[in-house]
């Protein structure tokens, strides 16, 4: 196999799935997050990619041969099956659609490959779906939360960071809903609110981070920072991010919190240390810059 495929497929190429109805279904409910849907796949047709190379590199579940037919909404973790799963969303019951999926390159390097693409058969047998989100009770949005970020963290440690980011951001989009609490909540129930919304957005920071959106790395810490000013992790991860930019006093200022809250960090003093010495580059370049304008 291609060793560059799963990095090919997992990061550098947007999944694109649509999909042509075959035989309409029944009129009614369509699946819906957290809903269980049976299904049965067949037809499976590829272009330019092997199948063994899909289910081996982009790690789909659906299209491996170990697939039972059975699935939440909302509960897939590669490109390919939230790809699918977004046209499955858009079934009747009883539908059958031919679904095509497509990975379009977003390098230039790939752009000029031939196309590479899925066809497969989907029919919907069953649909068990949930009730509305808006109608979910505060407990069950937050045991699902609990239930992506552990998941997420799986992937984390995995090296899958962009399946953990959606996990993470699944996650934080039901637990910004539960607010204000049910009068049912107790305070220890609203601790554990808060400190997963302070964990997922710490942990989406870091995926971040990984892929170089800086920006939207120090936008995840400002939030933890909001509710935790003394938090560690944020303050690092800030600062690393604002070092990226080229916004050093503020890198400074962060690396210093962290070493005054934690004069054992390690990191933060590697962290100085790489600062100055950027600091130190970045000066040297302007001066030389200014000096030719001003001879």
């Amino acid at each position: 196999m291609d060793p560059t495929l799963t990095e090919m497929l997992n990061s550098q190429t947007t999944v694109i799935c649509h999909k042509e109805m075959i035989a309409e279904g029944v009129w009614g409910d369509r699946p819906r997050e957290g809903g269980k849907c049976v299904i049965i796949i067949d037809d499976i047709v590829t272009e330019n990619i092997a199948l063994d190379e899909i289910q081996w590199a982009a790690a789909s579940v659906y299209l491996s041969s170990d697939f039972n037919g059975s699935l939440i909404v909302g509960d897939s973790d590669t490109d390919i099956d939230r790809s699918l799963e977004r046209c499955i969303r858009t079934m009747l019951h009883m539908e059958v659609s031919l679904m095509i999926v497509t990975f379009v390159p977003k390098t230039l390097h790939e752009s000029s490959l031939k196309a590479r693409t899925v066809k497969c058969k989907v029919q919907l047998k069953e649909i068990h779906n949930e009730p509305y989100i808006f109608e979910w009770s505060d407990s069950k949005k937050y045991d699902l939360a609990v239930h992506h970020k552990v998941r997420g963290v799986e992937l984390y440690k995995c090296g899958r960071t962009r399946d953990a980011f959606f996990r993470f951001s699944r996650a934080l989009k039901l637990l910004v809903t539960i607010v204000p609490f049910e009068d049912g909540f107790s305070a220890k129930q609203r601790d554990d609110v808060m400190s997963l919304h302070v964990l997922l957005c710490n942990n989406i920071a870091s995926c971040h981070l990984h892929y170089k959106n800086y920006s939207y790395a120090i936008e995840m810490c400002n939030k933890v920072l909001v509710l935790e000013p003394n938090n560690i992790k944020a303050l690092f991860r800030r600062a690393v991010a604002y070092m990226e930019t080229q916004e050093f006093e503020q890198a400074k200022e962060g690396l210093n919190r962290v070493q005054l809250l934690d004069p054992g960090n390690t990191a933060a003093r590697r962290k100085e240390k790489e600062l100055k010495q950027r600091k130190s580059e970045s000066d040297a370049k302007l001066a030389a810059a200014i000096k030719k304008m001003f001879p």
